[in-house]
């Protein structure tokens, strides 16, 4: 599991058009990263003192609880967010609060809107959830098969790729090759390609090919959610009949269908009915 790299310059460029916000505190450098998320802590939201976000918004409503949480715990032990963003143009009430020194001793990078709080979290939370939790690498080939993400697993040589390619020539959407990544969003997993890996897939004999200009950028999703795993293997299995929910595989603390399947020039096929039998079972058990 690793954490990604965003720095705080990332984060500010990337909404300033839209939340049109501003340092309050000194700039940090562009090189420094919004640390990781050690603490498990919400990664955005209103600020509570009880368990405080990653990213914390203050309002005129909140700030005074913010207060009395920093100066009443030992530093060493509470948890406090990595950035601070004051909405609706709250922070003239706070700043007249403090002296410099005060302010100085928070010591946590705060931003200014005039946007409110709803609208900052609408905005935040997508983002942090996409790119600063926590991630995992799973060998395999990710795929969107009628509107589900299927992961495609198996020794390497079994064909997965080749898969890929199969559902691609059936209308389907690649998504990543070989190693994508995936990210815990509430009960649901999210996955994607790394940044130097997008639009490839890589074809034994063949190379590698550009998904987004040999078949259209319609053919390619960024980020899916993880719905399936089949597991692809060269030889049949013993059992004529498995049921798509007997076996699962755990990833970040989620249960994912798995689904054993050989190897064959119709395997397309095979997997869109893996992929109406695990939407049926889903509608039936709502």
């Amino acid at each position: 599991m690793y954490h990604p790299e965003v720095t705080y310059s990332t984060l500010y460029d990337y909404f300033k058009s839209y939340l049109n916000w501003d340092w309050l505190t000194p700039t940090p450098l562009n090189h420094v990263k919004l640390l990781s998320n050690k603490r498990n802590l919400p990664l955005a939201g209103y600020f509570n003192a009880e368990r405080p976000a990653f990213i914390s918004t203050l309002d005129k409503k909140n700030f005074k609880s913010f207060l009395n949480y920093f100066f009443s715990l030992n530093k060493q032990n509470k948890s406090v967010p990595a950035l601070l963003v004051f909405s609706d143009n709250s922070q003239d009430s706070f700043l007249n609060q403090l002296s410099p020194s005060v302010l100085a001793d928070i010591n946590i990078p705060m931003l200014t809107t005039q946007k409110c709080t709803k609208t900052c979290l609408d905005a935040l939370l997508p983002y942090c959830y996409q790119e600063l939790s926590p991630r995992i690498i799973q060998h395999g080939t990710f795929i969107e098969v009628m509107g589900k993400g299927v992961l495609l697993t198996g020794k390497s040589g079994v064909g997965k790729s080749l898969t890929a390619l199969y559902c691609l020539n059936n209308n389907h959407a690649f998504i990543a090759d070989d190693a994508p990544f995936f990210y815990k969003h509430g009960i649901q997993l999210f996955g994607g390609s790394p940044t130097k890996l997008v639009n490839s897939l890589e074809i034994r004999n063949l190379g590698i090919i550009d998904v987004s200009k040999s078949y259209g950028p319609q053919f390619v999703r960024s980020i899916q959610k993880l719905d399936m795993i089949i597991n692809l293997n060269r030889q049949p299995d013993e059992k004529r009949l498995i049921n798509i929910a007997s076996t699962t595989e755990d990833i970040l603390g989620i249960s994912i269908p798995k689904l054993p399947l050989p190897f064959t020039e119709n395997i397309a096929i095979l997997i869109e009915n893996a992929v109406r039998c695990l939407y049926t079972n889903q509608i039936h058990n709502s």
